[in-house]
Protein backbone atom coordinates (compact mmCIF):
# COMPACT_ATOMS: atom_id res chain seq x y z
CA UNK A 1 0.00 0.00 0.00
CA UNK A 2 1.22 3.50 -0.80
CA UNK A 3 2.61 5.66 1.99
CA UNK A 4 0.49 8.47 0.64
CA UNK A 5 -3.25 8.23 0.26
CA UNK A 6 -5.74 10.06 -1.90
CA UNK A 7 -6.49 12.56 0.85
CA UNK A 8 -2.83 13.40 1.36
CA UNK A 9 -1.78 16.30 -0.87
CA UNK A 10 1.88 15.68 -0.07
CA UNK A 11 2.30 13.50 -3.15
CA UNK A 12 1.73 16.53 -5.36
CA UNK A 13 5.26 17.61 -4.40
CA UNK A 14 6.80 14.28 -5.52
CA UNK A 15 8.18 13.87 -9.06
CA UNK A 16 6.23 11.61 -11.40
CA UNK A 17 9.13 9.17 -11.84
CA UNK A 18 9.15 8.42 -8.10
CA UNK A 19 5.39 7.94 -8.05
CA UNK A 20 5.56 5.45 -10.92
CA UNK A 21 8.39 3.52 -9.26
CA UNK A 22 6.37 3.20 -6.07
CA UNK A 23 3.33 2.01 -8.02
CA UNK A 24 5.38 -0.65 -9.81
CA UNK A 25 6.61 -1.78 -6.41
CA UNK A 26 3.02 -1.81 -5.10
CA UNK A 27 1.83 -4.03 -7.94
CA UNK A 28 4.72 -6.48 -7.63
CA UNK A 29 4.38 -6.59 -3.83
CA UNK A 30 0.77 -7.73 -4.33
CA UNK A 31 2.06 -10.62 -6.47
CA UNK A 32 0.43 -9.16 -9.57
CA UNK A 33 1.96 -8.91 -13.04
CA UNK A 34 2.88 -5.30 -13.65
CA UNK A 35 1.32 -4.91 -17.07
CA UNK A 36 0.95 -1.45 -18.53
CA UNK A 37 -2.82 -1.43 -17.94
CA UNK A 38 -2.36 -2.60 -14.34
CA UNK A 39 0.22 0.11 -13.76
CA UNK A 40 -2.04 2.83 -15.20
CA UNK A 41 -4.75 1.70 -12.80
CA UNK A 42 -2.38 1.65 -9.81
CA UNK A 43 -1.04 5.12 -10.56
CA UNK A 44 -4.50 6.60 -11.01
CA UNK A 45 -5.96 4.98 -7.88
CA UNK A 46 -3.09 6.17 -5.67
CA UNK A 47 -2.33 9.55 -7.28
CA UNK A 48 -5.41 10.68 -9.25
CA UNK A 49 -4.48 14.37 -9.43
CA UNK A 50 -1.24 13.51 -11.21
CA UNK A 51 -2.45 10.74 -13.54
CA UNK A 52 -5.92 11.94 -14.58
CA UNK A 53 -7.09 13.51 -17.82
CA UNK A 54 -7.14 17.29 -17.64
CA UNK A 55 -10.71 17.75 -18.87
CA UNK A 56 -12.03 14.52 -17.40
CA UNK A 57 -10.31 14.07 -14.03
CA UNK A 58 -12.44 11.02 -13.23
CA UNK A 59 -10.51 9.07 -15.88
CA UNK A 60 -6.80 8.07 -16.01
CA UNK A 61 -4.45 9.47 -18.65
CA UNK A 62 -2.18 6.63 -19.77
CA UNK A 63 -0.08 8.99 -21.91
CA UNK A 64 1.38 10.49 -18.74
CA UNK A 65 3.32 7.28 -18.15
CA UNK A 66 4.98 6.96 -21.57
CA UNK A 67 7.90 9.36 -21.29
CA UNK A 68 8.61 8.74 -17.56
CA UNK A 69 8.73 4.96 -18.18
CA UNK A 70 11.29 5.48 -20.92
CA UNK A 71 13.33 7.69 -18.59
CA UNK A 72 13.20 5.10 -15.80
CA UNK A 73 14.49 2.46 -18.22
CA UNK A 74 17.31 4.77 -19.32
CA UNK A 75 18.31 5.30 -15.69
CA UNK A 76 18.36 1.55 -15.11
CA UNK A 77 15.59 1.56 -12.50
CA UNK A 78 13.21 -0.71 -14.44
CA UNK A 79 13.22 -3.27 -17.24
CA UNK A 80 10.39 -4.29 -19.54
CA UNK A 81 7.96 -2.66 -21.93
CA UNK A 82 4.23 -1.91 -22.25
CA UNK A 83 3.82 -5.21 -24.09
CA UNK A 84 5.86 -7.37 -21.71
CA UNK A 85 5.20 -5.59 -18.44
CA UNK A 86 7.67 -4.04 -15.99
CA UNK A 87 10.03 -5.14 -13.23
CA UNK A 88 12.26 -3.19 -10.85
CA UNK A 89 16.02 -3.62 -11.13
CA UNK A 90 18.17 -3.76 -7.99
CA UNK A 91 18.87 -0.04 -8.46
CA UNK A 92 15.14 0.51 -8.82
CA UNK A 93 14.40 -1.33 -5.57
CA UNK A 94 17.02 0.74 -3.78
CA UNK A 95 15.49 3.90 -5.22
CA UNK A 96 11.99 2.93 -4.04
CA UNK A 97 13.33 2.27 -0.55
CA UNK A 98 14.99 5.69 -0.50
CA UNK A 99 11.85 7.44 -1.76
CA UNK A 100 9.64 5.80 0.84
CA UNK A 101 12.02 6.76 3.65
CA UNK A 102 12.04 10.38 2.54
CA UNK A 103 8.25 10.45 2.20
CA UNK A 104 7.77 8.90 5.62
CA UNK A 105 9.95 11.60 7.14
CA UNK A 106 8.32 14.29 5.02
CA UNK A 107 4.92 13.38 6.46
CA UNK A 108 6.33 13.90 9.94
CA UNK A 109 7.72 17.33 9.08
CA UNK A 110 5.50 20.08 10.43
CA UNK A 111 5.97 23.59 9.05
CA UNK A 112 7.66 25.80 11.60
CA UNK A 113 7.11 29.52 11.82
CA UNK A 114 10.25 30.63 13.56
CA UNK A 115 13.32 32.69 12.83
CA UNK A 116 16.50 30.72 12.35
CA UNK A 117 19.31 31.50 14.77
CA UNK A 118 22.66 32.65 13.47
CA UNK A 119 24.27 29.23 13.91
CA UNK A 120 21.38 27.57 12.14
CA UNK A 121 21.56 29.95 9.18
CA UNK A 122 25.29 29.34 8.96
CA UNK A 123 24.70 25.59 9.01
CA UNK A 124 22.20 25.73 6.14
CA UNK A 125 24.53 27.94 4.11
CA UNK A 126 27.52 25.72 4.91
CA UNK A 127 25.77 22.58 3.67
CA UNK A 128 23.89 23.91 0.65
CA UNK A 129 26.71 26.02 -0.77
CA UNK A 130 29.15 23.15 -0.50
CA UNK A 131 30.42 21.11 -3.44
CA UNK A 132 29.16 17.89 -1.84
CA UNK A 133 25.53 19.04 -1.70
CA UNK A 134 25.72 20.40 -5.25
CA UNK A 135 27.00 17.04 -6.44
CA UNK A 136 24.05 15.35 -4.76
CA UNK A 137 21.55 17.77 -6.31
CA UNK A 138 23.01 17.26 -9.79
CA UNK A 139 23.08 13.46 -9.69
CA UNK A 140 21.23 11.80 -6.81
CA UNK A 141 21.40 8.34 -8.36
CA UNK A 142 25.15 8.43 -8.98
CA UNK A 143 26.01 10.35 -5.84
CA UNK A 144 28.81 9.01 -3.66
CA UNK A 145 30.74 10.34 -0.70
CA UNK A 146 34.16 9.52 0.73
CA UNK A 147 34.95 8.99 4.40
CA UNK A 148 36.92 12.24 4.54
CA UNK A 149 34.09 14.19 2.89
CA UNK A 150 31.62 12.77 5.39
CA UNK A 151 33.81 13.70 8.35
CA UNK A 152 34.33 17.19 6.90
CA UNK A 153 30.55 17.53 6.49
CA UNK A 154 30.17 16.82 10.21
CA UNK A 155 33.02 19.25 10.95
CA UNK A 156 35.14 16.54 12.50
CA UNK A 157 38.61 15.08 12.04
CA UNK A 158 39.92 11.54 11.68
CA UNK A 159 40.44 11.60 15.46
CA UNK A 160 36.85 12.65 16.24
CA UNK A 161 35.06 9.85 18.17
CA UNK A 162 32.17 8.12 16.39
CA UNK A 163 29.89 9.16 19.24
CA UNK A 164 30.53 12.84 18.48
CA UNK A 165 30.01 12.35 14.73
CA UNK A 166 26.69 10.61 15.43
CA UNK A 167 25.57 13.43 17.74
CA UNK A 168 26.41 16.03 15.11
CA UNK A 169 24.49 14.14 12.43
CA UNK A 170 21.47 13.82 14.73
CA UNK A 171 21.55 17.59 15.32
CA UNK A 172 21.77 18.24 11.58
CA UNK A 173 18.80 15.97 10.82
CA UNK A 174 16.78 17.46 13.68
CA UNK A 175 17.26 20.98 12.34
CA UNK A 176 16.36 19.93 8.77
CA UNK A 177 13.21 18.29 10.16
CA UNK A 178 12.24 21.29 12.30
CA UNK A 179 12.46 23.78 9.46
CA UNK A 180 10.76 21.41 7.03
CA UNK A 181 13.69 21.27 4.57
CA UNK A 182 12.95 17.92 2.91
CA UNK A 183 15.79 18.23 0.36
CA UNK A 184 18.36 18.76 3.07
CA UNK A 185 16.91 15.90 5.10
CA UNK A 186 17.11 13.60 2.09
CA UNK A 187 20.75 14.59 1.53
CA UNK A 188 21.68 13.83 5.14
CA UNK A 189 19.87 10.48 5.07
CA UNK A 190 21.67 9.42 1.90
CA UNK A 191 25.04 10.42 3.38
CA UNK A 192 24.21 8.53 6.58
CA UNK A 193 23.21 5.42 4.65
CA UNK A 194 26.40 5.42 2.60
CA UNK A 195 28.59 5.93 5.68
CA UNK A 196 27.03 3.36 8.02
CA UNK A 197 30.37 1.58 8.43
CA UNK A 198 31.91 4.73 9.89
CA UNK A 199 29.09 5.34 12.35
CA UNK A 200 28.61 1.73 13.56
Amino acid sequence: MSILNNQDATYMQVDIHSLILMCIDNVISNNDDCTFERLVHECFINYPKVFSLFRYPQWPDSNKLDRPLRKLREKGFIVGSPKLGFLLTEDGKHQVSRIRKVLALQKQVKPKQRILKGKERNFIAYIKSGELYQRFENDKHGFDISEQEFIDLLRGTLETPKRVLKQTLVQYKKLADEIGDVDLLEFLLVCENKMKAILD
